[in-house]
């Protein structure tokens, strides 16, 4: 004879497998993350600096020190170290904040 199925046992089964269903979901999300992180990282990097290139074309440009002449790379030179300033100044900030 077979026993009855009573309404906690079918609910113990869905919760069951709901756990399976965000387990399986989560593992996904982290395997994801681990696959495309490194070139998400990789392409946000490069727009940062393409970013920050276009940056200095136009701040120079706009100082009479066009691209490809030595007062270019001089004016390049200083526009990074002031971005590395600006960078310390918002860490220390922020380290500060936390």
């Amino acid at each position: 004879m077979r026993a009855k199925r009573s309404w906690r046992s079918g609910q113990h089964f869905l919760t069951d497998n709901a756990w399976w269903a965000l387990g399986s979901l989560w593992l996904a999300v982290v395997l994801w993350a681990f696959m495309n992180g490194p070139g998400l990282y990789a392409a946000h990097e490069q727009e940062i600096a393409m970013e920050a290139e276009a940056e200095n074309h136009s701040v120079c440009r706009r100082l009479n020190m066009p691209v490809g002449s030595e007062s270019y790379s001089a004016c390049a030179s200083e526009l990074g170290e002031v971005r590395r300033q600006q960078t310390g100044r918002m860490e220390r900030h922020a380290a500060g904040m936390l």
